[in-house]
C-alpha cells in the first residue's frame, strides 16, 4: 500500500510539473473557459429566475431540473470516458508503471486510489453548478443525483472499454474527390473537404453519435410542426439538431487537429486548411437544410398550410444551420484541441445569433460577418498547433 501511495505522490507531481510547464498557455484556456461558463451560468439562471418564473413556477422548476440533469449526465459521461483513458492508454502513469515492472496489486492499489481523485475532479465542479444556479434539492435528491451519476459514468467506461478492445476493423479505401471524374481539375480545396467529409461521417464514432442526434432532432422537429406545437418548441427543437450537428464538427476537428503536422509536412496553408474547414460546415449544414427542406414540404402536405407560416419556416431553417456554420470560425479561438472549450463558446455565440434571427430573419446576414471575423483573429494559428 505504501508502494502505491508513492506512486499515487508521483502521478501528481507529474501532473504539476506538466502544468508549471505549460502555465501561461494553462491561465489563458483556464481564464477564458472560466469566462465562457460564467457567461453561460449567468444568462440561464437569469432567464430561469426572472423569464421563466413569471410565466409559470412549475416550469420553471422543471426547465432547472433538466438542466440539471443535463450538466450532471454530461459531468458523468466525461468522468467515464477520462476514466478509461487514464487508467488504460500506454502513454498514461499506471501503464509506464507496470512497464518498469510493477506488481499487478501495487497497480489495482494506485488505481483505486486514483478513482475518487478523478470522480471528486469531475462531480465536485458539476454538482457546484448545479447546486448554486439550477436546483435547490433535499439530501436525498442528491444522492440520487449521485448515485444515477455513477452508474453513467460506469456506463461510459464500459462503451469505452468496448470500443478499445474492438480487434483491428476491415476498412475499406476513402474515394478520391468526386470531381476527378467530372473534370480534369483536381483542387487541393475539394480533396481535402471530400476527405474530411468521409472521415466524418464515416470514421469518426463519436462525431456519427451526435450526427444521429441531429437526425433525430430534425424528425422532432417536423414532428412538433406536424402537430402545430408553439413555436418556441419548434425554434428548442430546431436548435437542438443544430447544435448536435455542431458537436460532431467540433469532436471530428479537434481530433483532427492532432495529426495536423502530416498535412503541414504536406504543404498544406493556413488558408488552404480554414476554407477546408468552412466548406465542412457548409455543406453538413446543406445536408440537414436539404433534409429539413424535404421533411417540410412532409409536414406541409399533412398539415392544414395555415397553420404553418413560411417566415417561421425559414427561420427554423436559418437557426438549424447556424450553430455548424460558425463552428469554423470559433474552432481555433481558445484551444482546437479542446473540444469541452469549443462547445461550451458555440453555444454561447449560437445563442446569440439564433435569439437574434427568432426576433428578426435578417440577422441571418449577421453569420457572414462573424465568418469573416473569424477568419481573420484566427489567422495562422493553423501554424502553431
Amino acid at each position: 500500500m505504501f508502494r502505491a501511495l508513492t506512486l499515487y505522490a508521483l502521478s501528481a507531481r507529474q501532473l504539476i510539473r506538466r502544468l508549471i510547464s505549460h502555465l501561461g498557455e494553462e491561465l489563458v484556456i483556464g481564464s477564458c473557459s472560466l469566462i465562457l461558463v460564467a457567461l453561460f451560468y449567468y444568462i440561464f439562471s437569469d432567464f430561469i429566475a426572472h423569464e421563466v418564473q413569471a410565466i409559470s413556477p412549475e416550469l420553471s422548476q422543471t426547465l432547472g431540473t433538466a438542466l440539471a440533469f443535463l450538466v450532471l449526465s454530461a459531468s458523468a459521461m466525461k468522468a467515464g470516458a477520462y476514466l478509461c483513458i487514464s487508467l488504460a492508454q500506454p502513454e498514461q502513469f499506471a501503464a509506464f508503471a507496470a512497464r518498469l515492472g510493477e506488481s499487478p496489486r501495487v497497480l489495482t492499489y494506485l488505481r483505486l486510489l486514483w478513482l475518487p481523485s478523478l470522480l471528486l475532479y469531475f462531480y465536485v465542479p458539476s454538482f457546484v453548478l448545479v447546486s448554486c444556479g439550477f436546483v435547490h434539492w433535499h439530501t436525498e435528491n442528491y444522492a440520487g443525483a449521485f448515485a444515477c451519476c455513477l452508474l453513467i459514468t460506469a456506463l461510459s467506461w464500459g462503451v469505452c472499454r468496448i470500443q478499445e478492445n474492438k480487434g483491428p476493423q476491415q476498412l475499406t479505401l476513402l474515394s478520391p474527390s468526386p470531381w476527378k471524374r467530372i473534370t480534369v481539375i483536381d483542387h487541393p480545396l475539394i480533396t481535402m473537404w471530400w476527405w474530411r467529409f468521409q472521415q466524418l461521417v464515416f470514421r469518426h464514432p463519436r462525431a456519427r453519435v451526435f450526427l444521429l442526434l441531429g437526425s433525430a432532432g430534425l424528425l422532432l422537429t417536423n414532428y412538433c410542426l406536424l402537430k402545430s406545437a408553439a413555436d418556441l418548441l419548434v425554434v428548442v427543437a430546431a436548435y437542438f439538431t443544430g447544435i448536435a450537428v455542431a458537436f460532431s464538427l467540433i469532436l471530428f476537428i479537434a481530433d483532427d487537429c492532432k495529426s495536423l503536422w502530416i498535412e503541414k509536412e504536406c504543404g498544406v496553408s493556413h488558408n488552404l486548411f480554414f476554407a477546408s474547414l468552412e466548406l465542412l460546415g457548409l455543406s453538413i449544414g446543406a445536408v440537414f437544410l436539404v433534409l429539413q427542406g424535404s421533411l417540410m414540404g412532409l409536414v406541409w402536405g399533412f398539415a392544414a398550410p395555415p397553420t404553418l407560416g413560411g417566415l417561421l419556416m425559414l427561420k427554423i431553417v436559418a437557426i438549424m444551420i447556424t450553430p455548424s456554420c460558425i463552428v469554423p470560425a470559433l474552432a481555433l479561438q481558445i484551444d482546437g484541441k479542446r473540444p469541452g472549450v469549443q462547445m461550451i463558446s458555440v453555444i454561447l455565440v449560437s445563442l446569440l445569433l439564433t435569439t437574434a434571427i427568432f426576433a428578426q430573419l435578417l440577422s441571418v446576414l449577421l453569420l457572414p460577418l462573424v465568418s469573416s471575423y473569424g477568419r481573420s483573429s484566427q489567422r495562422d494559428r493553423y501554424y502553431y498547433l
